[in-house]
C-alpha cells in the first residue's frame, strides 16, 4: 500500500475529522475542527418591561442565531453589588425574550451554546450580562391604539403597507442631533438602545405585507430588522444605501405573498 502524502491525510481530515486525535508524548487529544464560536455577544444598554430583548451585537463562526441555543436568566444584585454573587432564575429561552412587570429591578443574563447546523458540534458557552436593570416602560404608546386595527394580518387581494421613517442613530448619535436637531428629547430618549425596543414592537404589531423604512443603519438592519422582520415575521429584506451614508432605504415583504 502506497503511504499517505500529506495531501492526503489532509484531505481525510477536512473529510472526517472526527477520526483524528492528536498524540503528545503519551497524551492523545481530540481535535476540534471549525468549532461553533461566539466572536462577540452583548446585551443593549437599555431594557424596558414588556418590550423584546435580544443580543445588541452578536458576532459568530461556523453557526448561527438559529442552530445557537440561547437561555435568559435574571437576579437581583446582592448587598455586597458584586455580580459574580448574583443568584440567576432562567426565566426564558429562544433568540429574544419579550421582559415582564415583574423583572423590573433585576439584571438580566444571556447564555449562549453556539452548535453547528447540523446539531452535531458545539462550541464554549459565552455569558453576557446586561450594564443595567430592567426599567419600566414608558408607558401607554400611541402605537398601542394603531395596533387595535392591525392585529390580524389581511388575506387574498387585500394587502397592508407600512412606511415609517426610523430615524438613523448616523443623525440622533451626534453633538448637532443632540443640542440641536432633537433637543427637546431627553438622552435616554434618543439612544438608540431605548428607541429601537419601541420600533420593533411598533412595527411587528403593523402586520404589514410590505414595509417601505427610511434611514435605516446598517446595524440596525443586520442586529434589528432582519431577527423580527426578516425571520420572525417571514419577510424579505432588501437595503439600498444612500449616498456614502451608512444608512439608507429598505423595504420588507412577505414572502408568502
Amino acid at each position: 500500500m502506497a503511504e499517505k502524502t500529506f495531501e492526503d491525510l489532509l484531505k481525510s481530515f477536512l473529510e472526517k475529522p472526527d477520526e483524528f486525535k492528536m498524540m503528545i508524548e503519551d497524551q492523545t487529544y481530540s481535535l476540534n475542527y471549525n468549532s461553533p464560536w461566539i466572536k462577540l455577544m452583548a446585551l443593549p444598554s437599555s431594557i424596558l418591561a414588556g418590550f423584546y430583548v435580544y443580543p445588541s451585537k452578536l458576532e459568530l463562526d461556523f453557526s448561527d442565531r438559529h442552530s445557537t441555543q440561547f437561555h435568559w436568566y435574571r437576579g437581583k444584585m446582592p448587598s455586597s453589588n458584586r455580580e459574580e454573587q448574583i443568584e440567576w432564575e432562567e426565566i426564558g429561552t429562544g433568540f429574544s425574550f419579550v421582559t415582564r412587570s415583574e423583572d423590573i429591578g433585576y439584571k438580566i443574563k444571556l447564555k449562549a451554546l453556539p452548535t453547528s447546523a447540523d446539531g452535531k458540534r458545539v462550541g464554549p458557552v459565552v455569558e453576557a450580562i446586561a450594564k443595567n436593570e430592567v426599567e419600566a416602560g414608558p408607558g401607554y404608546c400611541p402605537f398601542e391604539c394603531r395596533h387595535l386595527f392591525t392585529e390580524e394580518r389581511l388575506e387574498g387581494d387585500k394587502f397592508r403597507v407600512c412606511s415609517y421613517n426610523i430615524l438613523a442613530d448616523y443623525y440622533a448619535d451626534t453633538e448637532d442631533g443632540r443640542t440641536k436637531l432633537f433637543n427637546y428629547c431627553p438622552q435616554y430618549a434618543i439612544d438608540i438602545d431605548y428607541r429601537k425596543q419601541l420600533m420593533i414592537k411598533e412595527l411587528v404589531g403593523y402586520n404589514a405585507d410590505i414595509f417601505c423604512l427610511q434611514e435605516v443603519d446598517f446595524k440596525v438592519f443586520d442586529f434589528d430588522l432582519i431577527p423580527f422582520l426578516g425571520e420572525q415575521c417571514s419577510m424579505h429584506g432588501v437595503h439600498n444605501k444612500k449616498g456614502t451614508t451608512p444608512e439608507g432605504l429598505v423595504t420588507f415583504f412577505r414572502t408568502d405573498r
